[in-house]
């Protein structure tokens, strides 16, 4: 969806540099008659009954079924009229047909009867996904009941056909912010005579940045509202500094096209200039280019492993076994795929129970495929420090027995972890830690959320952490979370991940940690492996990398270690009421772990 704010001066330009357009073409609808008065609609002159006697929400008009005295209004509602409007948008829709493929512009106009003197409405008029946003002029009283001495207004909003489609259209009025409007008439029209072929011209820098390392371009975005079709269009970007791009496009549709070009990567802000010739009109627009960081997108891809709890224990198992022998296809397939077991678990049933161990012990030994370090994810508020650190033993084994060690431990669907947590996962060796909080009947924290910080034990140890809140697939996200990921879609969603993280004044790194892969025992898709390849192979930065445990950690650390901030503390108990449905068993095991440290 599109959205555009229009101001008053512009809406009144372009009504009168409309008018001619309007009285020449033809009209495709009209919803009640310009004359100055709203007698035609419901509820004329009883504005007080609207809640009472009005719609009751939406207001839908269709054009040669509809009776404007019941299917349309003569006040409309804003979100300061609920005393007596009550609550909801008060949306008013026309919905209509076209019978040929829309081209070439279109023009609504609207006839406005009055406005609220105190809080005059924006208008939002929507034009099925793209939306513009119009303030409107104060009128002359604060009660919609008289048209006397109200001050008339004319909205003229151009639209492209390709904001149109060939059958089913919905145009729709709503007041976003303020108070109420009085309706005269509305139409829709073709239009010939435009004031103008392009609008809201504009150029925007992105995070992507191609070419060699010494070289780089940095791509950016051209966006416009174009009311028709051209045959031809010549963008142009030029600076004082001597450097001047051009792209040349052909056969382009109208409506609101967007389209990249690559420009030299800035060293220092800088002024540059856009220049589109297109149907014999010259737009411009001016924007800045500042130098850019060079993002890299750390992959630590998972497939949740829930025991038991959305498959039976061996459908769980089976489906890990079966990822595993995918991940070890795609790590021959993809130089730079790396897959990781949350749990070590899998590891110790694939080498029990897998179809190919040795390949497995091979690729985990070259840290293409990565073992954290936790059994299981855990409910740590219910384990002694002993209990606790037993959770590791699988871990240590694959670490001493065959070198196989990530030096990183994940928790994931788990809404909490004790403070003793960096002590624990020390004593192992294990150096970080990412987590993935379900916050589902508990609280994540906002302010450690998607940023690095050290978690310090009681004791003073220490463990680099990652915690999201509220998901643990993000991996995933790049791809679809299936296997129909591809390469423009993949393109949306980057640039939206590394805006959420550019944007924030609290986040020095220019690297970012994608926790997670898939959700529940979720099978592995190609995509996964096959859209970062090609991704890395279209652009220098942001760089996808996988990563099997420490890399993203390592990075940061090494780059950005005085920017790390120290937290301690405990993260809560949230869930450990649940042992509740197993008190016996848990007492059990309880007492069972005392004779075995005594025994020891």
């Amino acid at each position: 969806m599109s959205i555009r704010i229009a101001l008053p001066v512009t809406s009144l330009l372009i009504a009168l540099l409309g008018a001619a357009c309007v009285a020449q073409e033809p009209v495709i609808w009209q919803v009640g008659t310009p004359d100055g008065s709203g007698a035609e609609f419901g509820l004329y002159g009883k504005w007080d009954r609207y809640k009472q006697d009005g719609p009751g929400g939406l207001v839908t008009y269709r054009p040669g079924q509809s009776d404007p005295a019941k299917n349309w209004y003569y006040v409309q509602p804003g979100p300061k009229d609920q005393s007596w409007a009550g609550e909801g948008d008060h949306r008013y829709e026309v919905v209509f047909d076209l019978a040929d493929k829309p081209s070439g512009p279109y023009v609504i106009k609207l006839d406005i009867l009055g406005t609220s003197a105190t809080n005059p409405p924006v208008l939002k008029i929507g034009v099925n996904d793209h939306v513009e946003l119009i303030p409107l002029k104060p009128g002359t009283s604060d009660s919609p009941t008289a048209e006397a001495g109200q001050e008339r207004q004319t909205v003229t909003m151009y639209v492209a056909g390709g904001w149109l489609n060939k059958g089913g259209n919905c145009i729709y009025f709503t007041v976003q912010d303020g108070s109420w409007l009085t309706w005269d008439s509305a139409s829709f029209a073709k239009c010939t005579a435009l004031p103008r072929l392009i609008r809201n011209l504009k150029l925007a820098p992105t995070c992507l940045f191609k070419g060699p390392e010494k070289r780089l371009r940095q791509v950016v975005r051209v966006s416009m509202d174009l009311y028709d079709e051209q045959s031809a269009l010549n963008a142009e970007i030029s600076t004082e500094k001597g450097w001047r791009v051009e792209r040349k496009l052909d056969d382009v549709s109208s409506g609101s096209p967007t389209f990249d070009m690559e420009v030299p990567e800035v060293a220092a802000a800088q002024k540059v200039r856009l220049k589109i010739t297109a149907g014999g009109e010259i737009d411009e627009c001016e924007a800045e280019l500042r130098p850019g960081r060079h993002w890299k997108i750390y992959m630590l891809p998972t497939s949740h492993f829930d025991y038991g709890y959305h498959q039976t224990q061996d459908g769980a198992a089976k489906i890990h076994r079966d990822n595993i022998d995918d991940a070890m296809d795609y790590c021959t397939t993809y130089p730079g795929f790396k897959w990781d077991l949350e749990s070590a678990f899998m590891a110790e049933d694939y080498l029990a129970n897998g179809s190919r161990p040795e390949e497995f012990l091979r690729l985990a030994k070259q840290g293409r495929i990565g073992v954290l370090g936790l059994y299981t994810n855990t409910l740590t508020g219910i384990c002694t420090s002993e209990g606790f650190s037993h959770v590791l033993d699988y871990y240590d084994y694959l670490r001493h027995s065959y070198g196989i060690g990530s030096k990183c431990a994940m928790e994931n669907d788990i809404a909490s972890m004790v403070a003793t947590t960096p002590m624990i996962l020390r004593e192992h060796g294990i150096k970080y830690l990412s987590h993935g909080v379900n916050t589902v009947r508990a609280k994540g924290n906002d302010e450690t959320a998607h940023t690095p910080f050290y978690w310090e034990a009681p004791d003073g140890s220490k463990v680099l952490t990652w915690e999201i809140v509220g998901n643990y697939a993000e991996a995933g996200e790049i791809t679809e979370l299936d296997d129909t990921g591809n390469m423009p879609s993949a393109k949306i969603r980057v640039q939206s991940i590394i805006s959420d993280y550019e944007h924030r004044a609290d986040y020095p790194f220019d690297a970012i940690l994608m926790h997670g892969g898939y959700g529940d025992n979720w099978p592995i898709g190609r995509g996964l492996a096959r859209v970062p390849d090609e991704w890395n192979k279209t652009y220098t930065y942001p760089k996808i990398i996988f990563s099997n445990g420490p890399e993203f950690f390592q990075y940061v650390e090494s780059k950005f270690g005085a920017d790390i901030t120290t937290r301690k503390g405990d993260c809560g108990v949230w869930w450990e009421d649940g042992v509740g449905s197993s008190a016996r068993e848990t007492g059990l095991n309880r007492v069972a772990e005392e004779r075995l440290v005594t025994a020891q």
